[in-house]
């Protein structure tokens, strides 16, 4: 028995004599299951290490994900904006009437490619054309020729409508008066005769 112990620790790497005391033999033992064993105390090391990385990343994930749930929710707000603004150039411009305000900023609000959405309003046809410019004076607007009685009246309660939500303080006439003074080619689309 003790020649065949022998020669497996010899296999191990370990020789010793064929008169060493038991002590020095069961020494020998221990180191070869100690050095058996070092390589998975290094794995196990490494996997805690591996763990607490992937923990560590996780959180940051989280941090992250969070993070971008926030600006994604600050985003709706700013996105309304842009697009009310937009949308308020363009009816001060002529490509958009009054009535369809509301439509195409939530049109624009929901748009994938809104630069473009954006620069395609302002470039589209003229609802409105210009009668007068003069110097210092900001520039009239007279309704498109084609725009028929019905059309100059939902504009008109549009723009009524709009400006009484405004300014509740108003009443039927000075907001009348306030939309015929803001929008003087309205007022003289109102004074054409009904066909």
């Amino acid at each position: 028995m003790n020649n065949t112990i022998l020669g497996w620790l010899s296999g191990k790497g370990i020789t010793l004599s064929n008169d060493a005391s038991d002590q020095a033999v069961v020494t020998a033992i221990q180191k070869v299951f100690i050095d058996a064993l070092a390589p998975v105390t290094t794995l196990a090391n490494e996997k805690e290490v591996q763990t607490s990385t992937i923990t560590a990343l996780e959180n940051e994930k989280l941090a992250l994900t969070g993070r971008v749930t926030a600006l994604a929710a600050e985003l709706l707000p700013l996105k309304k904006s842009r697009a009310a603004l937009t949308a308020d150039l363009a009816i001060q411009r002529g490509r958009l009437k009054v009535g369809d305000r509301e439509t195409k900023i939530t049109a624009l609000e929901n748009s994938a490619n809104f630069d473009a959405d954006a620069e395609a309003l302002m470039t589209g046809a003229v609802v409105t054309k210009t009668i007068g410019v003069s110097a210092g004076i900001e520039e009239k607007k007279a309704l498109a020729n084609d725009m028929d009685q019905n059309g100059v009246r939902q504009t008109y309660l549009d723009a009524l409508s709009k400006h009484m939500t405004e300014h509740p303080d108003h009443g039927a006439v000075e907001a009348h008066a306030a939309v015929m003074k803001a929008h003087p080619a309205l007022s003289e689309a109102m004074k054409k005769p009904t066909v």
